[in-house]
């Protein structure tokens, strides 16, 4: 694809204007779920690096630069994962560079994600406050990961045809 050998800077201005919010690659094919109040599609998301490193600032707790393994047992249920697979020896840390780059091997620079789309906004905030306040398993739950804005999808979701009317 023409995408893929472009130099980073048309990639860039390529992923803004096809992807939606530039970033998501939506699945062609028929949504993975569609109900009277909600719609669930897969994709696949070409900015998913950048997240590693916010991930990491979130879980970083005492702000030492570094994540250890109790703050890595939080991260990695965060990201649906086993914290086996993050292990660090006893008294290893992560810097963030290191987080990231370890992120990337294991996960790659880009990720397959469901996006759920709802109709209404309070059924969004209801979802997201039972997905918080629950701290539902990753093994049987798919987890919320860091993404754009509530605000920036609305606004997505306004200027794109993809999705129809949800």
């Amino acid at each position: 694809r023409a995408i893929d050998l472009a130099c980073l800077e048309c990639r860039r201005a390529m992923q803004k204007a096809l992807f939606f919010l530039g970033r998501y690659e939506i699945d062609d094919g028929p949504p993975e779920h569609r109900s009277a109040t909600s719609l669930v599609v897969r994709a696949v998301d070409h900015a998913a690096a950048d997240d590693y490193g916010k991930l990491f600032d979130e879980f970083d707790k005492d702000i030492s630069t570094t994540l250890d393994s109790s703050e890595l047992k939080d991260l990695a249920a965060k990201l649906g994962t086993n914290v086996e697979i993050l292990k660090l020896e006893d008294g290893e840390s992560y810097t963030k560079d290191a987080f990231v780059a370890k992120c990337q091997r294991l996960f790659g620079k880009e990720r397959k994600v469901v996006i759920k789309i709802f109709q209404v906004a309070e059924q969004w905030r209801n979802e997201k406050r039972g997905r918080d306040d629950q701290q539902l398993d990753a093994r049987y739950v798919v987890q919320t990961i860091p993404a754009p804005t509530d605000d920036e999808f609305a606004d997505g979701l306004k200027s794109s045809a993809l999705f129809g009317d949800v």
